[in-house]
């Protein structure tokens, strides 16, 4: 993805922003979440979107690589951002972290912005409901190492710890996915021990976000990363993604689901129109088979009962 370039063809912040209070009227409360890439790349473009739905009463999430938060970002952050920030640390051990991501440094650079962010917060916005949550994804180099990792976070003080277990990569640029066939832990005795001992962390207190049914699902997906029996995404009765060209889709993944095929185009048509739609409809048929285990993506997957 960092090797793309945004096409002329992608929406102004003038039209991102155009969909929100339409967005609000017809859901209100409903969650915006702002991902990419990394979207801090635009920081005006970030901050308006989130200044906006802060005036609309619409919760904002957003992913970063925390790479790119100068000081003017992190109280920014605290004053008008987010009330959900998720780092993505991928390991306590620096050199793990900087290999995963390709760039030495990137480790240092997210955890000093995490202390930042709470030190701000702390001493000087304590009223800020920013909340600043790290997301870990397990493969086979950190799946040993996750109790070391879990202590890490805790002494950073965050608020939260999300975990996901190694998806497909998204737009790859060779035909295979070398990296997960590399990288997947595809010892299932290991990946039980460990989400075990999340759980158990969890349970005794440590701020383990990720709820105990997706930690449970993620035994299933290690056995069969393509295919599992139980039915775990709702993405198509939840999510409404929107692109940077404006095609909607109800999931990362749908276009393979329907030949190609989005729901419209928010340039043409409105959200709740598209979300309404008879393809829509259509799609959403489609997508009730699917066993695919993208479905076991935090984004995609079936909300639990209260």
């Amino acid at each position: 993805m960092w090797h793309s370039q945004e096409p002329p063809t992608a929406l102004s912040t003038e039209e991102k922003t155009a969909l929100l209070h339409p967005f609000a009227t017809w859901s209100p409360g409903a969650t915006v979440v702002l991902t990419g890439g990394e979207p801090l790349h635009k920081k005006d473009e970030f901050f308006s979107l989130t200044r906006t739905c802060r005036r609309m009463s619409l919760p904002v999430a957003a992913n970063t690589n925390a790479t790119l938060l100068d000081e003017d970002a992190v109280d920014r952050l605290l004053l008008e951002g987010p009330q959900y920030l998720l780092v993505s640390l991928d390991s306590h051990r620096p050199a793990l972290h900087d290999w995963i991501r390709g760039a030495p440094g990137t480790h240092d650079r997210a955890v000093s912005v995490i202390r930042r962010l709470l030190a701000r917060r702390r001493e000087t916005f304590p009223g800020s409901d920013l909340r600043l949550l790290t997301n870990t994804i397990i493969f086979d180099g950190n799946v040993g190492e996750l109790d070391a990792y879990v202590e890490f976070a805790r002494e950073l003080g965050v608020d939260g710890m999300t975990f996901q277990m190694l998806s497909r990569t998204f737009m790859r640029a060779s035909r295979r996915d070398t990296f997960f066939e590399r990288h997947f832990p595809r010892d299932v005795t290991r990946v039980d021990a460990a989400i075990d001992r999340l759980l158990e962390l969890k349970n005794a207190g440590a701020p383990v976000a990720t709820t105990e049914n997706d930690l449970r699902w993620m035994k299933l997906y290690a056995r069969d990363p393509d295919f599992i029996g139980e039915q775990v995404c709702g993405s198509a009765e939840r999510n409404m993604m929107v692109d940077q060209h404006g095609n909607v889709q109800l999931c990362f993944f749908m276009r393979a689901l329907l030949d190609g095929r989005v729901i419209g185009n928010v340039r043409q048509s409105g959200l709740r129109e598209l979300w309404e739609s008879d393809l829509a409809i259509q799609a959403r048929d489609v997508m009730a088979g699917c066993r695919r285990n993208c479905g076991m993506l935090n984004c995609h997957r079936k909300q639990e009962a209260p």
